[in-house]
């Protein structure tokens, strides 16, 4: 699997430009990330690891000082806060580009139901690190948004 150096969204192998955030990618510059052991590793050298410890460093940085989730990063601690005090709302929903989602949580907020899924995924957002985070809740709403415009 391929990620973008700039935005972090995954790409096929055969792109030349990134489809979130129109970068043009060479097989040098993008990323290949390694589940099992959380490390990200250059296309061109598998065994090349960037970054050996994602608790080393909070944003994921390369040698290149840019961060494989630097394009639209959602943080999220603010995505698990809203969640918590606002997700009978779905205010979290939209935080994360989901609108659909946000707006039924919104629509279905008078039988407190949201509020309880809401409060339920804070807790799962704050039991993830960030690249699960970004990987499992935003990831995948950039590619349905990327697929639509295309």
């Amino acid at each position: 699997m391929k990620f973008c150096h700039n935005c972090g969204g995954k790409v096929e192998e055969n792109v030349k430009f990134c489809p979130y955030c129109g970068t043009q990618l060479e097989n040098s510059e993008t990323r290949t990330l390694h589940d099992s052991n959380a490390k990200v590793y250059t296309s061109a050298d598998p065994n090349s690891t960037l970054n050996s410890s994602p608790s080393s460093s909070s944003n994921y940085s390369t040698s290149q000082s840019r961060t494989v989730f630097e394009g639209n990063r959602k943080d999220r601690i603010v995505a698990a806060l809203l969640a918590i005090f606002l997700g009978g709302f779905g205010v979290h929903k939209f935080y994360l580009g989901n609108i659909t989602m946000g707006i039924i949580y919104l629509i279905l907020s008078f039988t407190g139901i949201p509020e309880i899924i809401g409060f339920i995924e804070g807790i799962i957002y704050l039991t993830k690190n960030d690249e699960e985070f970004y990987r499992d809740h935003v990831l995948p709403i950039e590619e349905k948004r990327a697929s639509l415009m295309s």
